[in-house]
């Protein structure tokens, strides 16, 4: 059984496996460990869950080829990954967003990809991320896209180059900044550029298109 806080339909409104803008099946999973200050989904925070389903209900409910897992935290349930092994084994494509905090067991291995992120400063909650070193051997040999957010404070952009900088060549990374249409985009591209441009190839810039465009 797996606590769930809500299933439903909708695009991926930001970037990773699961093309920004597809239309998929999400599933938000309930409960999470970490009380990020710009959460925007306080609502799964709590282990009081809506639903509790088995592996069987949720993956009958998921009507789209592409199933998008996101919490709350996915990874502080062990159902987890037994719901990806068996979406898979239904021939979804799975994606799955993690906040990084959490590692996956020694031996793991899926064909889903992972959007993993990697907290800064403006979360509040950088004291409870791996080192550089424990997060690159966890998640090196999967499919990855690290998630950076950034309220555009000089401390989240220096952040932002220190990460780029340590996990270079790597891991494809994704920016998210904090206003959802992305205005300072522009803000944090001059910021590397000024610093190393070279780190500028690596980067996606994603804004939450499903704000933009008022869906879930």
């Amino acid at each position: 059984m797996i606590a769930i806080h809500s299933i439903f339909e909708s695009i991926s409104g930001e970037v990773g496996f699961i093309s920004q803008g597809s239309w998929c099946t999400i599933v938000r999973l309930q409960g999470c460990n970490l009380r990020c200050r710009w959460c925007d989904t306080k609502e799964s925070q709590s282990i009081e869950a809506k639903y509790i389903l088995s592996i069987d209900d949720v993956v009958a409910r998921c009507k789209n080829s592409k199933v998008l897992l996101t919490g709350g935290e996915p990874l502080i349930q062990k159902e987890t990954l037994e719901l990806i092994d068996y979406l898979i084994e239904k021939k979804h494509f799975v994606q799955v967003e993690t906040n990084g905090s959490i590692s996956l067991p020694k031996g793991y291995l899926s064909d889903c990809g992972w959007v993993v992120d990697y907290k800064g400063p403006s979360s509040g909650m950088m004291d409870r991320m791996p080192s550089f070193e424990e997060f690159i051997d966890n998640w090196i040999e999967h499919r990855v896209i690290v998630k950076l957010v950034v309220d555009n404070s000089e401390e989240d952009l220096e952040f932002v180059f220190q990460v780029l900088s340590k996990m270079h060549g790597l891991f494809q990374f994704a920016i998210s900044p904090l206003d959802a249409k992305g205005e300072k985009i522009l803000d944090i591209v001059n910021f590397i550029r000024e610093r190393d441009e070279k780190l500028l190839d690596e980067l996606i810039f994603s804004i939450q298109m499903h704000k933009v465009v008022g869906l879930l």
